[in-house]
């Protein structure tokens, strides 16, 4: 005789697909034997309730003279972004891959091809969807496990710099406006008619506008931030915001003149420029800066002659 029952429920889901054996047991009494009654074979999906319907993930967009993202991010529950391909058109329409140091270049298209993975036991859905950028993606091919999504994007003419350029507190920032009226021919125009303008912001606030193309930053701007926008017609070009570092320092500190000797002539070096007679380069800049303060001063220049003078044996 059965001493006594009770139900039990219980609740099963499948991290893979596959057959599964479903057994019914009869418990009896204290001594714990047990009984198969009935058993059933069926088969289970991982997509019963562990779908993923949509994907989503951001890339940095292309811009002129910018190297390609390969490190997208996604904010989609359950999956990971396991490969990003960048892909050129060519003269014939068909997209060939980018190598990892190839530049855009403005008025060219692009295509980005991002990989999702499934996770924690989650799979994609039969037809599923899926954004770069917030475009509408092309689906390339998917299974159970993983999802390619693609997105073609023009890439704009955007700020360029010149090569000597750089956000370092006592250099300079220089548009290389001749480069970017190559590619748009109202900015040439407007760059032979002199009517290009330059808005320069600090710290997101506009500082000054003027005809000039370079901007010289000075050492009490470290750790601001400094962007551009250039202006000509009813168009205009914004360039990122960039972060005012210290500049490296390029041969030895207080060795101002670069000639391999600390002498009279560095502390010389540092005065002049002080009084704005002559004015040091950034990589100069950095060599003075014997304080690390970020600001070359008349302290720089004594520090200089007090090690010439073999009072201080370092800086």
């Amino acid at each position: 005789g059965i001493a006594g029952t009770n139900d039990v429920t219980a609740s099963f889901v499948p991290t893979t697909s596959g057959l599964y054996t479903i057994y019914e047991y009869l418990y009896l009494d204290k001594n714990g034997t047990r009984v198969q009654v009935a058993n059933n074979v069926i088969y289970l999906s991982v997509k019963d309730g562990y779908q993923i319907f949509e994907a989503h993930a951001t890339v940095d967009a292309p811009a002129h003279g910018r190297l390609p993202d390969f490190d997208a991010v996604t904010d989609t529950e359950h999956v990971k972004v396991v490969d990003v391909d960048w892909s050129k058109r060519a003269d014939d329409g068909e997209y060939y891959l980018m190598d990892d140091n190839e530049t855009f270049v403005a008025g060219e298209y692009y295509e980005c091809i991002v990989v999702f993975e499934a996770t924690d036991g989650y799979t994609f859905f039969d037809t599923p969807t899926g954004t770069v950028n917030s475009k509408d993606r092309i689906l390339y091919n998917h299974d159970e496990q993983r999802a390619a999504f693609g997105v073609q994007f023009e890439c704009p003419l955007g700020v360029v710099f010149t090569d000597d350029s750089a956000a370092v507190a006592g250099g300079k920032l220089e548009v290389d406006v001749e480069r970017m009226a190559e590619l748009d021919d109202e900015l040439m125009q407007a760059y032979f008619d002199g009517a290009v303008t330059y808005k320069w912001f600090y710290d997101g606030r506009l500082k000054t506008t003027t005809k000039n193309n370079s901007y010289e930053i000075k050492n009490s701007m470290l750790g601001h931030y400094i962007a551009v926008k250039v202006v000509y017609g009813d168009k205009s070009i914004v360039s990122e915001e960039f972060e005012i570092t210290k500049a490296s320092t390029t041969g030895k500190l207080g060795d101002v003149d670069g000639d391999g000797d600390i002498s009279i002539m560095d502390a010389t070096a540092v005065q002049l420029h002080i009084a704005s007679l002559d004015i040091l380069t950034a990589d100069e800049l950095s060599r003075a800066d014997t304080d690390g303060d970020g600001d070359v001063s008349i302290m720089d220049a004594t520090a200089i002659q007090l090690f010439v003078a073999r009072l201080i044996t370092e800086f």
